[in-house]
């Protein structure tokens, strides 16, 4: 049910250390959704980074006031349009699934123990 939503919030670790290198699970959930990510992080994130270069969805930085303007912003085009599209909700987004990521993984260790 979560995933049927316009959009989809994923919120990162709000670390500034493991918010550069690191990216939550959620949104590679959200991302064969088709549906807009809105992020929220810091600003030098791992998120921002990941959202904007792949056109997936809006960033903001995790303060109240960032929080708020972002908010006002998406509710003012859903009420214009009653509906919030994703530019490339098309793409094949297959290769960031888990199952893909976890049978690369595999054949990796089979590599390293030597059964591949």
């Amino acid at each position: 049910k979560m995933i049927e939503g316009d959009i989809l919030i994923t919120i990162s670790y709000l670390n500034p250390w493991t918010d550069r290198y690191a990216l939550g699970g959620k949104l590679f959930d959200y991302l064969r959704s088709g549906r807009v990510i809105w992020g929220i992080g810091t600003k030098g994130g791992a998120l921002r980074h990941f959202i904007e270069k792949n056109g997936v969805g809006v960033f903001c930085e995790s303060s109240e006031e960032d929080i708020k303007k972002m908010f006002i912003r998406l509710y003012d085009k859903w009420s214009k349009e009653k509906h919030i599209e994703r530019k490339n909700s098309n793409k094949d987004w297959s290769v960031y699934s888990r199952e893909y990521q976890n049978e690369k993984y595999y054949q990796i260790i089979k590599c390293l123990v030597g059964m591949g």
